[in-house]
C-alpha cells in the first residue's frame, strides 16, 4: 500500500523507491520474520511525514503521520542523499539525521531498518 501526496520533494521519492524495490531485496526476509514494525520519516525543512510499515516480510507505507515508535528526522538536502545512495548509518553518525521517540527500539531492529533503507541504494 502505497498512498503518496502530490509533493515531488527527496523525502516522497525515497519512499516511493523504498516500497518499490523491498519486494525484491531478499535480503530483508531474514530480519524481518515475525517482526512488526512501524517507523516514521520527516523532512525537517518541509515538514513533510511519511511512515514505512513491516509485517512480516510485507513492506507498506505512505505520506503523512502513523503511530510510529520512533521517527528519522533530516533535512531535505539529507533526504537527498539517503536517494542518492548515502548509507542510512552513515548519515545518522555524521548527524545528519537525528531518530526521535524511541531509539532503542529502532537499534533493536536495525538491521531491518538497514536493508529497507539499503533497497535504495540497490536499485541505483
Amino acid at each position: 500500500m502505497l498512498s503518496m501526496s502530490a509533493t515531488d520533494g527527496p523525502l516522497s521519492g525515497l519512499l516511493s523507491n523504498v516500497l518499490t524495490g523491498a519486494p525484491s531485496n531478499s535480503a530483508i526476509a531474514p530480519h524481518a520474520t515475525m517482526a512488526h514494525l512501524t517507523f516514521g520519516l520527516k523532512d525537517t525543512d518541509t515538514a513533510e511525514t511519511g511512515w514505512i510499515r513491516v509485517d512480516a516480510a510485507s513492506v507498506s507505507g505512505g505520506s503523512g503521520s502513523a503511530d510510529t515508535r520512533f521517527t528519522f528526522e533530516a533535512t531535505s538536502a539529507a533526504w537527498r542523499e539517503l536517494t542518492e545512495g548515502m548509507p542510512i548509518n552513515r548519515l545518522v553518525r555524521q548527524g545528519k539525521m537525528v531518530i526521535s521517540g524511541d531509539a532503542r527500539h529502532c537499534v533493536q531492529n536495525w538491521l531491518l531498518v538497514f536493508e529497507i533503507f539499503n533497497t535504495v541504494r540497490e536499485a541505483r
